[in-house]
């Protein structure tokens, strides 16, 4: 049975901001990791960053907010590795393991929580659905970049009056030629495109070293991302 993991914080400039996904509170309130946060010794070795938690009071009728100091809990070298890899909160007890921990993670600018506690065989699946987690937010962002540059040479080409201009007859037979009528991504010898390796949005060039042949899966694949 798999377990579920949701990420419950983000470190942005030294501040933790709650995670504002509908399915977080179904696996994790926030509470039960800031109690956890809360809970650890100073490490003797604190770590090159310094967290703080803004918590809202309110009576109904006024609120304030209190900025609360996280607890510099991990060590130099624990905060550098879990640059590479997740670590669960129990790696960060300078005394006995506690079990109970091990559904808390910190993985780079982020803290994570499993469904439950999970079990030794389930640890290699927690460290694998938290980098995944963070690479979906990477790729995310990456497309939004590429959607962003295309919209902005759309809108130059508009306002300057400028249209893409087909390829040369000569281009396209030498990339045709050179990539023997097949995508070079997978060999497909059907429904072939003439694709910009470095697009134009980002400076590439109509030349025969930008070219290459894709099919159409691939190249809607790719989207605008260089290779």
């Amino acid at each position: 049975m798999s377990i579920q993991v949701v990420k419950v914080f983000s470190i942005v400039e030294g501040d933790i901001i709650v995670e504002d996904g509908s399915s977080s509170g179904k696996i994790c309130r926030p509470g039960d990791m800031i109690g956890a946060l809360t809970n650890f010794r100073s490490s003797a070795d604190p770590a090159p960053w310094q967290f703080t938690l803004d918590i809202r009071l309110s009576d109904g009728k006024k609120s304030q907010t209190v900025r609360m100091p996280i607890e510099q809990f991990a060590s130099k070298e624990q905060a550098a590795r879990s640059r590479d890899e997740p670590i669960s909160f129990d790696a960060f007890e300078t005394g006995a393991q506690t079990p109970s921990l091990r559904r808390f993670w910190l993985f780079r600018d982020a803290f994570y929580a499993a469904a439950r506690v999970p079990r030794a065989s389930e640890i290699d699946e927690v460290i694998l659905r938290i980098k995944a987690l963070h690479f979906e937010r990477d790729a995310e962002l990456r497309r939004l970049r590429e959607q962003v540059a295309n919209l902005e040479a759309v809108d130059r080409a508009t306002s300057t009056g400028k249209v893409r201009q087909p390829l040369p007859d000569d281009v396209k037979l030498l990339v045709w030629t050179r990539d023997g009528g097949r995508c070079v991504k997978c060999g497909a010898a059907k429904d072939l495109h003439f694709d910009h390796i470095i697009p134009l949005a980002r400076g590439g060039g109509d030349h025969a070293e930008n070219i290459q042949l894709l099919c159409r899966a691939c190249n809607l694949g790719k989207g605008a991302r260089l290779t």
